[in-house]
């Protein structure tokens, strides 16, 4: 079943900057982006209330796909650390650091509140 998403923003850019990727699941409100340099090339965010774990890959997946990227182009991964929801910052920070792991690449916690 199709994970229903709100697309903000979509951009085609060159495939030589660093790309991050970003996760946000310490809130109600799940958001996933990838972003080049300083532009963002595609945002999803859908409210899930706290049901974050069955829709974050498949967003993450459909931003990877709207963005004309291979997951090993990603340079990082960006994820929430709270304060927020405990079980939300643990789905985001797992998967994040699953993808870190499996990808080799570098995670960095972003607190909620410098958002």
């Amino acid at each position: 079943m199709p994970v229903p998403l709100i697309k903000l923003r979509k951009k085609k850019i060159p495939m030589h900057l660093n790309y991050i990727l970003g996760i946000e699941t310490a809130t109600k409100v799940l958001s996933v982006a990838i972003v080049a340099e300083t532009q963002t090339m595609v945002e999803y965010t859908l409210n899930s209330g706290q049901n974050h774990g069955p829709h974050l890959m498949p967003m993450i997946e459909r931003a990877l796909t709207e963005s004309h990227l291979e997951p090993d182009r990603i340079s990082a991964i960006a994820a929430s650390t709270g304060p927020g929801s405990f079980t939300g910052v643990r789905i985001g920070l797992a998967a994040a650091k699953g993808l870190a792991l499996a990808l080799k690449k570098p995670l960095v916690g972003i607190p909620t509140l410098d958002g």
